[in-house]
């Protein structure tokens, strides 16, 4: 029997209960350690974090977002792999990356072809199928690389923890992976609260989720109109900056 449980916040007193077996593997998302467990989380088997190393167009590199997890991968002992996106892979900063990529002990390349490869998808009638991009996450990454691993038991221990809509939409690939995992005959079970649980009814023969819509969409509204309003106080003040100067008589 082979069980990953995929960590992210901390839920439960041990992510890695005793009811799963130590033989159990425990893979860390990211900060998790020194956000919710200040760096003492010392009973686990593997890291991930397959962020950019260096700056790019919209993330400024793992040591400049996260500095306290950056310091704690630097300060590992290097005999269980921390998962980093491969310096090749990067598309400027090369040799930054690279240099970033050997400061962490046990630093190892993300396998992301492999992953890709393994579940090649075909979308549009008479394409070919080719290596799945169906990523929005880091943890649906770490759930399609648990599947190439060989588990047949897949615990998300502290993901998906409640939070507004924005999240779970950014999130959103965790449930096709998990309905991947269950369509191969892999167990997938969820620790602690979580978005990724089950309903507790049976949507249109209980009852139907119109509060649930209700506040979904006063939330969203509520963010549109922020969004709005911002937008317009910035076109009004690009329209008095570009306002041409009143002529001199």
């Amino acid at each position: 029997m082979h069980t990953i449980i995929i960590h992210g916040a901390q839920v439960t007193g041990d992510p890695r209960p005793p009811k799963y077996g130590r033989a159990a593997e425990l893979w860390g998302c990211t900060r998790c350690n020194v956000r919710y467990w200040g760096g003492k989380l010392t009973d686990w088997d593997r890291w991930v974090d397959v962020h950019p190393l260096v700056k790019t167009k919209d993330f400024p590199g793992i040591p400049e977002r996260r500095p306290e997890a950056w310091r704690w991968y630097c300060a590992q002992d290097g005999r269980r792999p921390i998962y980093l996106q491969a310096p090749e892979q990067h598309k400027t900063q090369q040799a930054l990356a690279l240099e970033r990529f050997q400061m962490v002990p046990g630093a190892t390349r993300f396998p992301i072809d492999a992953i890709r490869a393994a579940f090649p998808t075909r979308e549009r009638w008479g394409e070919a199928p080719g290596p799945t991009k169906m990523f929005y996450s880091q943890v649906g990454m770490m759930l399609a690389f648990a599947l190439v691993e060989g588990a047949d038991t897949i615990v998300l221990n502290g993901i998906g923890q409640p939070r507004g809509v924005n999240h779970q939409h950014l999130h959103r690939d965790i449930g096709y992976w998990m309905g991947v995992a269950r369509g191969l005959g892999v167990d997938v079970v969820v620790d602690g609260s979580s978005s990724f649980l089950q309903p507790t009814y049976l949507y249109a023969y209980d009852r139907h989720h119109f509060d649930e819509l209700a506040a979904m969409r006063a939330q969203d509204g509520e963010e549109r109109e922020d969004e709005m309003r911002a937008r317009l106080q910035q076109e009004m003040r690009r329209g008095r900056q570009m306002r041409p100067q009143r002529p001199t008589l």
